[in-house]
């Protein structure tokens, strides 16, 4: 087994050098953050797809599915109201992102807020959070690399953390010197239809096997959806829903499209294949809560379920899937990270740089981003915590954004405290009220609400 994931390490490593030396070819600065108009319907529909099962999210939903059964199925439901409400801003994202200059989702809220402090107060704290949100992701991305390690190798945890940081520092410095977004949608291609694959041959022997009869000796919060109590489905629709609107890495995609309707299209699309990945990797997880000795396998519960559903040419096929889907996946977080530490650097430090060095100072914060995420998972090695810890940063990002783009006259001011206080409130929860993590955000969104509310009033009636 180790030969095979060397072999596997070296191929998704090369196939990812060989696109990026194949895509690098005319790749400027506005390349590299969006590559603004130049995608098919069919390579960002694939690339949201890649964007969101790949990256390991077959695990945390796996382990998700171990601890609450079809609870997280409100997540890939949420996609539908999420997407709904992102098509209905596609057109005044595009709109502005024609501006030349105007190729990121921070230049796209500075548009519309206009120059002054408090606009790029808001800019920075919108900075911050979006590294710190997708820090987490990137993270969560490597945590997995180790669980492969650690459930195939059977090795101590000090060399299982030595070959992630080797993996990670080839990976993010070959992504540093030959990354963008045009090389990412083309390996989000590539991952979505290895992951796939995966998905497709698990799909045939549980069907096979009819593996879930053994479900039967689960409760039944396993399958009403109250595993996490009733107020986790709520919130996750409620809350989690519009928070499609704040991700950054969608908005690359929609503004690399070639037209509103062709981004709407890519968007629409893309749920089906996202909700199958979900419903197969919850029923893993509950697979192996049904047929496991012990809750110590909750985090490797997909693999566990392939390796026991499958013979071992289907589980050594689909094994090598998912770990090259998670081998090939870090672009997108490299990138969207990048940015957002590169943009949070030019707010506070602002100079006339070349595009040439601007997109070699990008290219030098892609690798240090990589290595900072993976020193990371030293400190938070727990899969659902990171991610819960980046899709609620997410949620509270929401409501200003949304504030913003769909205001005629959005305020500065109004935009950056109902962003900063309530993501402090989510911080403290988070940290200091463990038993609340998974119910924190609703805290933060929930006060932002409150906040944007109070303060337009005020504004208004000039109180």
């Amino acid at each position: 087994m180790i030969a095979i994931l060397a072999l596997t390490t070296i191929f998704f490593i090369t196939i990812n050098t060989v696109i990026g030396i194949y895509r690098k070819a005319g790749t400027d600065f506005s390349t590299f953050v969006s590559f603004k108009g130049q995608s098919s319907n069919l390579s960002i529909m694939l690339s949201i797809v890649g964007t969101v099962i790949g990256g390991g999210m077959f695990f945390s939903i796996g382990e998700m599915g171990f601890q609450a059964g079809v609870a997280p199925l409100s997540i890939a439901l949420s996609y539908i109201i999420g997407f709904g409400l992102l098509s209905l801003i596609i057109p005044k994202i595009r709109m502005i992102a024609e501006k030349d200059g105007v190729d990121t989702f921070y230049d796209v809220m500075m548009e519309k807020l206009g120059k002054g402090n408090h606009s790029t107060h808001y800019q920075i704290g919108l900075a911050v959070i979006t590294c710190l949100m997708y820090f987490f992701m990137l993270s969560g991305q490597f945590l997995i690399l180790g669980s492969f390690y650690a459930y195939f190798l059977n090795i101590e945890l000090r060399y299982i953390i030595l070959i992630t940081v080797v993996v990670v520092a080839i990976a993010t410095l070959t992504y540093s010197v030959l990354g963008g977004l045009k090389k990412d949608i083309a390996t989000d291609i590539f991952q979505t239809i290895t992951i796939f694959l995966a998905i497709v041959i698990t799909i045939v022997f549980i069907v096979v096997e009819s593996s879930w009869e053994s479900l039967n000796s689960l409760p039944d919060q396993y399958f009403d959806g109250t595993g996490y109590g009733i107020i986790f489905p709520i919130g996750v629709l409620v809350f989690f829903s519009p928070a499609f609107v704040g991700r950054y890495d969608f908005w690359q995609r929609i503004i690399s499209a070639k037209d509103s309707n062709a981004a709407k299209r890519s968007l629409w699309f893309s749920i089906i294949p996202i909700i199958i990945a979900y419903c197969v990797f919850v029923f893993l997880g509950m697979y192996a809560k049904a047929n496991s000795a012990g809750d110590d396998i909750a985090n490797i519960s997909v693999l566990w379920s392939v390796e026991n559903i499958l013979p071992t040419w289907a589980f050594a096929v689909v094994g090598i899937g998912l770990y090259g889907a998670v081998m090939s996946t870090a672009d997108t977080l490299l990138n969207v990270s990048s940015v957002s530490l590169w943009k949070l650097v030019d707010i506070i430090r602002p100079d006339e740089d070349t595009p040439k060095r601007k997109l070699l100072s990008i290219r030098l914060m892609s690798f240090f981003v990589g290595i900072i995420a993976c020193l990371l998972i030293l400190v938070v090695p727990e899969i659902v915590l990171l991610i819960v810890g980046a899709f609620s940063s997410l949620a509270i990002i929401t409501p200003t954004v949304l504030y913003i783009i769909f205001s005629k006259k959005p305020s500065g001011f109004i935009a950056t405290w109902s962003l900063i206080i309530p993501y402090a409130i989510f911080i403290t929860i988070f940290i200091f009220l463990p038993h609340l993590r998974l119910y924190a955000f609703i805290f933060g969104v929930v006060l932002s609400l409150i906040l944007l509310s109070l303060f337009s009033l005020i504004r208004r009636f000039k109180i």
